[in-house]
């Protein structure tokens, strides 16, 4: 008799004993074998295995990849009394089904399995909540308002049906869970504009009897929230309001949003951010630029927007030497914020970028770059990146030739030699090579004398 055509009962009482005896992580290999022992399995592992078999490492690691359908199991009223999330989950439902008049069971089902999905989703350490709680944790989690709950919910679910029923009900709107943080935090991850202003025009005239300093840190915990998803809308609208409405300054807050706003397409913000410090402004927005993958219309925004026209010395910190913004992209080998720069610097009216390309090309040449290199020369640069004499004077060494600077055998030597070269047969006889000045003791005097390449001689 095959092990499938047992009765249902018996064939799930042979599965029960070889999951307690076996372990979860044993019986987890074993659900391919067919769809029947997969839901058998499942159903064992997840609805009546007791907690802590999940505790190890492997069959914690399973629970967080099953978190929902072990919340689906454990949430039927079949497998014995919930626990800590199997409880939270049908307070929700059931002030839900008390909202919207939703009774059927289909319709409370759904709802069931919304739940679930949210709580799985976007509840933090869901899994260590739905093995072995703490005694604090329990209390607190327990302590939650079932309506923020529930219209945090509704939130992630995206329904504004719902969210609009709850919100004409008497709730507080500042309001927070352990479960899913604030009410504001919630809207600004699902990058739900609608429901934040719904939010946001309420707590106008409701303060929630908080104190003001509270409610700025209520904001700037879902501004910030916002700023590193990238939702720039709502980070605004929020921003907007916390100027409008809260006389608490955020200045101190205006770093962080800047480097966020700056590594990203965040325009929008960054124009809503005054510069109350240029030092500091400028840094930050070095940062995040250096961070960016397509940095132009940010720089552009700061040089020409802001009026930040003046790079020709900035540091990401107090350690480090000043230098142009050109040479500090070069340097990061940041290909995009280099071409970004010389770019704004063409582009606006008394940008100070860099002083001049040669010193950025011999810095590429050096690293090795060889699509640095590429762009310097297709942008005009002399491939031999020639030092002022008088510059050159001042040097601790002579200058050297860039052949000279790039590694022996190098694609880079080869671009370069070959540009040398063809500088030469394009020049003929009108071509010098660079000089520099060298004191003669015959003569007590500074002489010129040329570098020496290693291009050929025409």
């Amino acid at each position: 008799m095959l092990l499938l055509d047992l009765p249902p009962e018996i064939f799930q009482r042979i599965v029960a004993f070889y999951v307690s005896n076996a372990g979860i992580r044993k019986a987890a290999k074993i659900r391919g074998v067919s769809k029947t022992f997969r839901d058998y399995i499942n159903e064992e592992m997840f609805a009546r295995q007791h907690a802590s078999a999940f505790v190890s490492k492997v069959p914690r690691k399973l629970l967080q990849k099953n978190v929902a359908l072990f919340l689906e199991y454990r949430s039927m009223s079949l497998y014995g009394a919930p626990d800590l999330l199997p409880s939270l989950i049908h307070r929700a439902v059931d002030h839900m089904v008390e909202v919207t008049n939703k009774t059927t069971d289909k319709e409370r089902a759904a709802l069931t399995q919304g739940a679930i999905t949210v709580v799985s989703t976007h509840c933090d350490g869901v899994h260590h909540l739905a093995v072995a709680p703490t005694q604090l944790k329990t209390r607190n989690y327990l302590h939650d308002a079932v309506d923020v709950t529930s219209l945090s919910i509704a939130i992630y679910l995206g329904k504004k049906g719902f969210v609009s029923q709850l919100l004409d009900r008497k709730i507080n709107h500042w309001g927070r869970t352990h479960l899913f943080g604030s009410l504001l935090c919630v809207a600004a991850k699902q990058n739900d504009i609608w429901s934040l202003r719904r939010l946001l025009s309420t707590m106008t005239e409701d303060s929630g009897g908080l104190l003001v300093k509270s409610r700025s840190n209520i904001i700037i915990e879902a501004l910030d929230t916002a700023a590193h998803r990238k939702h720039w809308s709502v980070a605004v609208v929020l921003f907007k309001w916390h100027i409008a409405h809260i006389s608490v300054r955020i200045s101190k807050h205006y770093g962080s949003l800047l480097k966020l706003a700056a590594a990203s397409d965040g325009l929008s913000l960054l124009r809503e951010i005054p510069c109350h410090n240029h030092v500091i402004t400028q840094r930050a927005l070095l940062i995040g630029l250096l961070k960016n993958p397509a940095p132009k219309d940010v720089l552009h925004h700061c040089v020409g927007e802001k009026g930040m026209r003046d790079w020709l010395e900035v540091r990401c910190d107090e350690m480090n030497e000043a230098r142009s913004l050109l040479d500090l992209a070069v340097r990061e080998d940041n290909l995009a914020l280099v071409e970004a720069t010389v770019y704004v610097q063409a582009q606006v009216d008394g940008a100070r970028l860099y002083a001049t390309l040669s010193t950025a090309f011999r810095e590429a040449i050096l690293r090795n770059n060889d699509a640095m290199v590429r762009f310097f020369l297709k942008n005009g640069v002399d491939p031999e990146a020639p030092i002022h004499p008088r510059l050159a004077l001042k040097s601790i060494r002579p200058p050297t030739s860039t052949c000279d600077l790039a590694r022996p055998g190098s694609k880079v030597y080869s671009i370069v030699r070959e540009a040398i070269v063809r500088k030469m047969e394009k020049l003929q006889s009108k071509y010098q090579s660079p000089e520099y000045y060298v004191w003669s003791k015959e003569l007590q005097e500074d002489v010129l004398m040329s570098y020496t390449f290693h291009a050929p001689k025409l």
